[in-house]
């Protein structure tokens, strides 16, 4: 109880310690940051193992503290905060790169849907350009590295997620029971924006599919119409040479 005591005062004396108290009672969330998405709250027990005091730089007495005076099982519930933090970095990170990786998919996906819509009303009057054509080959080769790059990102997603739960089960276990939770929040905040940006991605895809069977099936119409008046041309021709 007395090293308790003693280590319960000893973080009430850092400034830094209180405001991430402070803040860590809203729920954590991803939000933008600089054009980055990131997590907006931080947990409480997110404890640095050597801190210095930010009030008196001039104190030392935190000099004549004992290290053997710490009990084991105190070192290692702060270890296990520590690797929660960790684990946690990689994971914000990780997400972070797997939101934008969907934001660029999502503006190469426009980008194709609106040329296969400018193809489907022009075809007619470009068929012989190869600018549209040329265009849309560059813009197709464009998305499929994008999507390459999303598949790619949210593969890591699955050992990222194990080495959350891991780490959340090691800090219950070793009784530091809030850095635990924290880790849990911060895992499905992140497993839910990537749900929705995944969900809006296929609605996305699910439009350039529609736009693409659309130009098809405008083509081959277009092509027909061509197909049966050409016969009559002949015809016409046929009778003036006659």
């Amino acid at each position: 109880m007395a090293q308790t005591a003693v280590a319960l005062r000893l973080l009430g004396r850092f400034t830094h310690v209180r405001n991430i108290a402070r803040f860590a009672r809203r729920p954590p969330k991803l939000t933008k940051i600089a054009g980055k998405a990131a997590f907006s709250t931080t947990a409480a027990w997110s404890l640095p193992i050597v801190a210095r005091c930010a009030e008196d730089d001039s104190d030392d007495s935190l000099a004549g503290i004992d290290p053997d005076t710490l009990s084991h099982e105190f070192l290692i519930k702060q270890a296990s905060v520590v690797a929660v933090e960790a684990a946690s970095r990689v994971l914000i990170q990780l997400t972070a790169a797997i939101l934008d990786a969907h934001e660029a998919y999502w503006k190469s996906l426009n980008k194709l849907s609106s040329l296969l819509k400018r193809f489907e009303t022009e075809v007619g009057l470009c068929s012989g350009d190869d600018s549209i054509w040329l265009e849309m080959i560059a813009i197709r080769e464009e998305t499929n590295r994008l999507k390459a790059d999303v598949l790619s990102l949210e593969s890591r997603m699955q050992s990222v997620s194990g080495l959350m739960d891991a780490m959340a089960q090691t800090a219950f276990a070793n009784g530091a029971e809030y850095a635990g939770i924290c880790a849990n929040e911060r895992l499905l905040s992140a497993e839910r924006q990537i749900r929705s940006a995944a969900q809006k991605t296929a609605i996305l895809e699910d439009v350039l599919n529609r736009a693409h069977r659309d130009a098809v099936i405008s083509g081959a119409d277009k092509a027909d119409k061509a197909e049966e008046r050409r016969p009559q041309k002949d015809v016409a021709a046929v009778d003036v040479g006659a």
